[in-house]
């Protein structure tokens, strides 16, 4: 699941004028949204199914708001909860657990369903945002409405005599039999015929109550409410507990097409890191976020100063740099324009090689090396024998070659930009030693 997120934070998002939103409607089956081409995210307005009620005892489903970071063409299962039914007992769709019949009295009702959306399949580990399902009432024993509890944010709302609702960790407690308590995508159902009420769906499920020997009076139960869940990538979370008291759940999707949030800034490259001011050196990113409303902004400080200022021009994600004066450090300001968050990449830096006179000698033995700086290969020209070796700066031997009389090319192709030290040693003991500078 983790790979269908975007691999930054989100805080607050600018809808595209052209964002249509989505409602969808309780069916008792899955359905589907494709997330919108160019869409970053989403924001999700739902509400889980209140559980029923006789005499009004109903939990309440809860609502749940946020914006949630989704990739574009991505497929989301739509699971929209239903509520539950007086006269049977039956549990709403997607996790409402049943009520029990009663003898003599009204039967217990069925929890409310959860809503939810699901990433790559429909598996319920695979749930970012649920609302959960309020808990069903118990049947009326003529004490008046038995409670179910509310739909809850982190924890749901108990139900009267006894049931318990959920937590993030847990579903509800029944008061007796194991099949009562609640569970990771569902609500307990009551057992016996005390007519108690069944727990309400969710991210876990409420308990039911049941036991033996506690139908006497009032002692049904009503369910308790479910917990709801956002996850952890999401912003603007809002629970509103047992908001739900119309019936079915509902789950509204709107795409949000520009950027939002913390930005990863990547990787700053430079290309080459050193030559001379004449040479164009590349500034460019690595794994950095593109899309709408994200900006590039190259900044540059000489290697002495420490202070920073913007390259004029310098607003992509590569920049060519040309003329350079001095030798300098760079670094890219990456900002989402929405909220104005910004984040810097790590400091890359060229170093300014004076040209001075190049590897262009002539004495008595007539040697002459060049060109410097230079790119893919070098001359040498000489009317002598010997060894030309080509070392790092660090004292490094890098290779050596053995030339004879006239003009040898020498292919540095696969040398890459920087500074070498050049080294030819005539037979006749002759010794040229200096810098060559590799610029591409």
């Amino acid at each position: 699941m983790k790979n269908f997120f975007l691999s930054f934070t989100i805080l607050f998002a600018v809808l595209s004028a052209a964002a249509q939103t989505s409602t969808f409607l309780f069916t008792g089956a899955a359905q589907y949204y494709t997330v919108p081409a160019g869409a970053t995210g989403i924001i999700v307005d739902m509400q889980g199914a209140m559980g029923a009620g006789n005499s009004s005892g109903y939990g309440g489903g809860c609502r749940v708001q946020a914006t949630i970071p989704v990739l574009q063409g991505g497929v989301l299962s739509i699971y929209v909860g239903g509520t539950g039914d007086c006269s049977n007992g039956t549990g709403g769709f997607n996790g409402g657990g049943w009520g029990s019949w009663s003898f003599g009295y009204n039967n217990g009702c069925g929890g409310g369903g959860a809503s939810d959306i699901r990433l790559v399949d429909t598996s319920l580990s695979n749930r970012i945002i649920v609302a959960s399902g309020g808990g069903g009432s118990a049947g009326a024993c003529g004490c008046g409405p038995i409670f179910g509890g509310y739909g809850g944010a982190i924890t749901g709302g108990n139900g009267s005599n006894g049931a318990q609702g959920a937590t993030q960790t847990a579903g509800g407690a029944g008061s007796y039999y194991s099949s009562c308590n609640g569970g990771f995508g569902y609500g307990g159902s009551s057992y016996g015929d005390c007519g108690s009420g069944g727990g309400g769906g969710g991210y876990y499920g409420g308990s039911a109550t049941s036991g033996p020997l506690v139908c006497g009076g009032c002692n049904g139960g009503g369910g308790g409410g479910g917990s709801s869940f956002v996850d952890s990538n999401a912003v603007n979370v809002i629970y509103t507990a047992g908001y739900n008291d119309t019936g079915n759940g509902i789950i509204k999707i709107t795409p949000v097409f520009n950027c939002f949030g913390n930005v990863v800034a990547g990787q700053a490259v430079i290309t080459p890191d050193s030559g001379a001011s004449s040479d164009t050196f590349v500034l460019s990113l690595v794994d950095t976020p593109a899309g709408n409303g994200i900006v590039y902004q190259w900044q540059s400080a000489s290697a002495d100063s420490g202070i920073w200022s913007l390259i004029p021009a310098a607003t992509n994600a590569s920049f060519l740099l040309k003329g350079l004066s001095e030798s300098s450090n760079f670094r890219c300001m990456v900002m989402c324009t929405n909220d104005g968050n910004a984040a810097y990449t790590n400091i890359v830096s060229a170093t300014l090689l004076s040209t001075g006179t190049p590897l262009l000698y002539k004495n008595a033995q007539n040697i002459t090396i060049y060109p410097n700086p230079t790119d893919e290969k070098t001359y040498i020209n000489t009317t002598e024998p010997g060894t030309f070796s080509l070392f790092a700066t660090d004292g490094r031997l890098l290779f050596s070659r053995t030339i004879t009389n006239g003009i040898t090319v020498l292919q540095l192709s696969g040398m890459k930009p920087s500074v070498y030290i050049a080294e030819f040693l005539g037979q006749s003991g002759v010794k040229i030693k200096d810098r060559l500078i590799i610029s591409r």
